[in-house]
Protein backbone atom coordinates (compact mmCIF):
# COMPACT_ATOMS: atom_id res chain seq x y z
CA UNK A 1 0.00 0.00 0.00
CA UNK A 2 1.40 3.40 -0.95
CA UNK A 3 0.80 5.82 1.93
CA UNK A 4 2.88 8.46 0.17
CA UNK A 5 4.23 8.65 -3.36
CA UNK A 6 7.47 6.59 -3.21
CA UNK A 7 8.80 8.34 -6.31
CA UNK A 8 8.84 11.64 -4.39
CA UNK A 9 11.06 10.11 -1.71
CA UNK A 10 14.05 7.75 -1.47
CA UNK A 11 12.96 5.42 -4.28
CA UNK A 12 12.58 8.26 -6.78
CA UNK A 13 15.90 9.82 -5.80
CA UNK A 14 17.73 6.48 -6.05
CA UNK A 15 16.23 5.72 -9.48
CA UNK A 16 17.09 9.21 -10.77
CA UNK A 17 20.74 8.67 -9.82
CA UNK A 18 20.83 6.00 -12.55
CA UNK A 19 23.42 4.21 -10.43
CA UNK A 20 21.52 1.15 -9.21
CA UNK A 21 20.61 -2.09 -10.92
CA UNK A 22 18.46 -3.35 -8.04
CA UNK A 23 16.75 -1.29 -5.35
CA UNK A 24 14.88 -3.36 -2.79
CA UNK A 25 13.05 -3.28 0.52
CA UNK A 26 14.60 -5.44 3.26
CA UNK A 27 12.44 -8.13 4.82
CA UNK A 28 12.97 -6.79 8.34
CA UNK A 29 11.62 -3.81 10.28
CA UNK A 30 13.70 -1.28 12.19
CA UNK A 31 12.90 0.98 15.14
CA UNK A 32 14.77 4.03 13.85
CA UNK A 33 15.65 5.60 10.48
CA UNK A 34 18.63 4.26 8.53
CA UNK A 35 19.50 1.70 11.21
CA UNK A 36 19.28 -1.48 9.11
CA UNK A 37 22.62 -3.19 8.38
CA UNK A 38 22.11 -2.70 4.63
CA UNK A 39 22.38 1.06 5.18
CA UNK A 40 24.77 1.09 8.16
CA UNK A 41 27.35 -1.32 6.73
CA UNK A 42 26.33 -1.34 3.06
CA UNK A 43 25.75 -5.09 2.99
CA UNK A 44 22.87 -7.04 1.50
CA UNK A 45 20.67 -8.81 4.08
CA UNK A 46 20.82 -12.31 2.58
CA UNK A 47 17.15 -12.21 1.60
CA UNK A 48 14.84 -9.29 1.03
CA UNK A 49 11.26 -8.48 0.18
CA UNK A 50 10.66 -9.04 -3.52
CA UNK A 51 7.17 -7.57 -3.26
CA UNK A 52 8.44 -4.01 -3.71
CA UNK A 53 11.58 -3.32 -5.70
CA UNK A 54 13.10 -1.65 -8.77
CA UNK A 55 15.14 -3.49 -11.41
CA UNK A 56 17.20 -1.75 -14.06
CA UNK A 57 16.60 -3.08 -17.54
CA UNK A 58 20.26 -2.38 -18.38
CA UNK A 59 21.87 -4.96 -16.11
CA UNK A 60 22.72 -8.29 -17.74
CA UNK A 61 23.40 -9.74 -14.29
CA UNK A 62 19.98 -8.79 -12.88
CA UNK A 63 18.30 -10.09 -16.06
CA UNK A 64 20.15 -13.38 -15.61
CA UNK A 65 19.01 -13.68 -11.97
CA UNK A 66 15.43 -12.84 -12.92
CA UNK A 67 15.40 -15.41 -15.74
CA UNK A 68 16.86 -18.03 -13.40
CA UNK A 69 14.11 -17.27 -10.87
CA UNK A 70 11.28 -17.47 -13.41
CA UNK A 71 12.65 -20.67 -14.95
CA UNK A 72 12.91 -22.35 -11.52
CA UNK A 73 9.48 -21.10 -10.41
CA UNK A 74 7.95 -22.82 -13.43
CA UNK A 75 9.44 -26.23 -12.61
CA UNK A 76 6.70 -28.63 -11.44
CA UNK A 77 8.86 -29.99 -8.60
CA UNK A 78 9.88 -26.53 -7.29
CA UNK A 79 8.97 -25.97 -3.62
CA UNK A 80 10.50 -22.49 -3.17
CA UNK A 81 8.86 -19.13 -3.78
CA UNK A 82 10.24 -16.49 -6.13
CA UNK A 83 11.75 -14.47 -3.29
CA UNK A 84 13.90 -17.35 -2.00
CA UNK A 85 14.93 -18.36 -5.51
CA UNK A 86 15.87 -14.80 -6.52
CA UNK A 87 17.97 -14.15 -3.42
CA UNK A 88 19.57 -17.58 -3.51
CA UNK A 89 20.82 -16.91 -7.04
CA UNK A 90 21.80 -13.32 -6.18
CA UNK A 91 23.89 -14.55 -3.22
CA UNK A 92 25.48 -17.27 -5.39
CA UNK A 93 26.53 -14.73 -8.00
CA UNK A 94 27.87 -12.32 -5.37
CA UNK A 95 29.98 -15.11 -3.84
CA UNK A 96 31.38 -16.02 -7.29
CA UNK A 97 32.33 -12.46 -8.28
CA UNK A 98 32.38 -10.40 -5.09
CA UNK A 99 34.57 -7.65 -6.56
CA UNK A 100 31.95 -6.76 -9.19
CA UNK A 101 29.10 -6.20 -6.67
CA UNK A 102 28.56 -2.93 -4.81
CA UNK A 103 26.00 -1.82 -2.22
CA UNK A 104 25.03 1.66 -1.09
CA UNK A 105 25.15 2.75 2.54
CA UNK A 106 23.77 5.73 4.45
CA UNK A 107 26.94 7.79 3.98
CA UNK A 108 27.80 6.74 0.41
CA UNK A 109 25.15 6.40 -2.26
CA UNK A 110 21.87 6.91 -0.42
CA UNK A 111 21.50 10.67 -0.71
CA UNK A 112 23.79 11.22 -3.71
CA UNK A 113 25.41 8.91 -6.26
CA UNK A 114 28.12 6.65 -4.78
CA UNK A 115 31.62 8.11 -4.69
CA UNK A 116 32.89 5.34 -7.00
CA UNK A 117 30.40 6.38 -9.69
CA UNK A 118 31.17 10.06 -9.26
CA UNK A 119 34.87 9.26 -9.80
CA UNK A 120 34.26 6.94 -12.77
CA UNK A 121 31.29 7.73 -15.00
CA UNK A 122 31.51 4.23 -16.50
CA UNK A 123 31.05 2.47 -13.14
CA UNK A 124 27.61 1.13 -14.02
CA UNK A 125 27.17 -1.53 -16.66
CA UNK A 126 30.32 -2.88 -18.31
CA UNK A 127 33.02 -0.95 -16.53
CA UNK A 128 36.73 -0.56 -17.05
CA UNK A 129 37.31 -3.11 -14.27
CA UNK A 130 38.60 -5.89 -16.47
CA UNK A 131 35.59 -5.40 -18.76
CA UNK A 132 33.41 -7.07 -16.11
CA UNK A 133 29.89 -5.77 -15.43
CA UNK A 134 29.60 -3.96 -12.12
CA UNK A 135 26.31 -4.53 -10.32
CA UNK A 136 25.00 -1.92 -7.89
CA UNK A 137 22.44 -2.64 -5.16
CA UNK A 138 20.71 -0.34 -2.72
CA UNK A 139 18.14 -1.04 -0.05
CA UNK A 140 15.27 1.25 0.85
CA UNK A 141 15.13 2.33 4.49
CA UNK A 142 12.83 -0.25 6.15
CA UNK A 143 11.81 2.33 8.74
CA UNK A 144 9.69 4.08 6.10
CA UNK A 145 9.29 1.24 3.54
CA UNK A 146 7.81 -1.22 6.00
CA UNK A 147 6.65 -4.80 6.00
CA UNK A 148 3.92 -6.36 8.15
CA UNK A 149 5.58 -8.62 10.70
CA UNK A 150 2.96 -7.96 13.37
CA UNK A 151 -0.80 -8.26 13.48
CA UNK A 152 -1.27 -4.65 14.64
CA UNK A 153 0.66 -1.56 13.65
CA UNK A 154 2.24 0.17 16.64
CA UNK A 155 3.96 3.41 15.67
CA UNK A 156 3.33 6.87 14.29
CA UNK A 157 3.02 6.65 10.53
CA UNK A 158 3.54 10.25 9.38
CA UNK A 159 6.79 9.31 7.67
CA UNK A 160 5.70 5.87 6.43
CA UNK A 161 5.92 5.71 2.63
CA UNK A 162 4.86 2.16 1.78
CA UNK A 163 3.53 -0.76 3.75
CA UNK A 164 3.59 -4.35 2.53
CA UNK A 165 1.59 -6.85 4.62
CA UNK A 166 3.73 -9.71 3.39
CA UNK A 167 4.08 -11.63 6.67
CA UNK A 168 0.35 -11.83 7.31
CA UNK A 169 -1.55 -14.72 5.72
CA UNK A 170 -5.12 -14.47 4.49
CA UNK A 171 -7.07 -11.54 3.10
CA UNK A 172 -9.10 -10.80 6.29
CA UNK A 173 -5.92 -10.66 8.42
CA UNK A 174 -4.18 -8.42 5.88
CA UNK A 175 -7.18 -6.07 5.85
CA UNK A 176 -7.21 -5.94 9.68
CA UNK A 177 -3.51 -5.09 9.73
CA UNK A 178 -3.91 -2.39 7.08
CA UNK A 179 -6.85 -0.90 9.03
CA UNK A 180 -4.63 -0.63 12.13
CA UNK A 181 -2.30 1.82 10.37
CA UNK A 182 -3.30 5.39 11.30
CA UNK A 183 -4.06 7.30 8.10
CA UNK A 184 -3.59 4.01 6.31
CA UNK A 185 -5.97 1.96 4.27
CA UNK A 186 -9.66 2.81 4.64
CA UNK A 187 -11.71 0.13 2.85
CA UNK A 188 -14.81 2.37 2.75
CA UNK A 189 -12.93 5.08 0.83
CA UNK A 190 -11.36 2.47 -1.44
CA UNK A 191 -14.72 0.92 -2.31
CA UNK A 192 -16.20 4.37 -2.93
CA UNK A 193 -13.28 5.34 -5.21
CA UNK A 194 -13.62 2.07 -7.11
CA UNK A 195 -17.22 2.87 -8.11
Amino acid sequence: VFLQNPFEHDLGRLIQMQAYDYIYAPNQRTKSPRSHSCLKQGTHPGIANTGFYYLSRNSKTIKSITNYTLWNCSKPDNKLDDQKLFWSELRRQIEQQEESWHHCNASNGYDAPPNEIMENENATGVAAVGGQEQTWLCCLDPYVYQIGQKTKYERNTEDLITFHANWVKGIPKKIDLLKSIPAGWNPDEWEQDAR
